[in-house]
């Protein structure tokens, strides 16, 4: 009976000492970070967002770590998107909205995201590479609402934004050419047609076309529909923005850039009249010289 015992006691430390044995710690590679994320995914917004405003907050889910990197690797419309944190949150925000985001030019954008997740105590890292892709609607130009230099006026078929007014609602649209492709003359030297206004070109431009009988004339060409020749304040505001607007002008078949002078509808006196340079300089020029002109409107 006690040999029975002693065996029965043995098979038992034995079984226990095996039992042992399999229980074991995790093996270092059981820590390495892990970042779960749905990959390949797509969001879509409405044509022309404000600057900053958040497209996607990444709240990835992760294991074994708190901290996750992100980083832009590629976007397929350069300095389109930037990362920024905000009260913790990392977004993906708007960087620039003036051409990047009008449906008209990009219909839609993608960028890729790095992410890299760091185990300080194992001395691992995990990344993984989101791809997102930002749809952009098209909204009716009535809808839009803020404007800022260098939008496109009617999904660019007929002009650019070149300064706007304090409401962001309304301001002034230079079209997207030259009203002819040969220098025009102001017209009528000789005469004083009373288009004196510095600020009010639509004015200057009915004055000309009811008291000028010529054809050929700057104001007789820029004068179609709502569009008229600039005043001299005007063309000055045109000019100072010469290159936004020529950026976005060479996004359409249509567009043409700015040339490096233009006629106002400012009259000085009976011989001559006022024309603006790329340089924003008010100078005098005879009535009877060919300057470039381009037609304005008010929105």
């Amino acid at each position: 009976m006690k040999n029975k015992l002693k065996i029965t006691l043995l098979f038992g430390i034995v079984l226990l000492s095996i039992s042992c044995k399999k229980k074991k710690d995790p093996e270092p590679d059981d820590l390495t970070p892990e970042i779960i994320i749905r990959s390949d995914f797509s969001i879509s917004i409405d044509e022309n967002p404000n600057l900053g405003d958040s497209l996607f907050t990444f709240n990835p889910t992760t294991t074994n770590t708190d901290n996750v990197i992100y980083r832009i690797i590629s976007q397929s419309v350069e300095n389109a998107f930037q990362i920024s944190n905000r009260v913790g949150n990392t977004m993906l925000v708007v960087v620039d909205r003036s051409i990047k985001f009008n449906y008209e030019i990009n219909k839609s954008i993608t960028a890729q995201i790095e992410l890299k997740a760091w185990n300080e105590e194992q001395k691992k890292e995990t990344i993984k590479i989101v791809t997102i892709k930002v749809y952009i609607r098209d909204l009716p130009e009535s809808e839009i609402g803020d404007f800022i230099v260098g939008d496109s006026w009617n999904g660019g078929r007929n002009g650019v934004v070149f300064w706007v007014d304090s409401t962001d609602e309304h301001g002034l649209v230079c079209a997207m050419s030259d009203a002819r492709e040969e220098a025009l003359k102001w017209g009528c030297e000789g005469t004083i047609i009373g288009a004196d206004k510095l600020n009010d070109g639509n004015y200057n431009t009915i004055m000309i076309t009811s008291n000028c009988n010529d054809q050929t004339t700057a104001a007789y060409h820029a004068d179609k529909s709502k569009w008229y020749l600039p005043s001299s304040e005007e063309l000055k505001k045109l000019m100072s923005e010469h290159n936004v607007i020529n950026t976005e002008l060479l996004n359409y078949n249509n567009g043409k850039k700015l040339s490096k002078n233009y006629w106002s509808s400012t009259e000085h006196n009976t011989l001559y009249a006022y024309y603006v340079t790329q340089n924003t300089i008010v100078n005098t020029a005879k009535k009877s010289d060919t300057i470039k002109v381009r037609a304005i409107r008010k929105f």
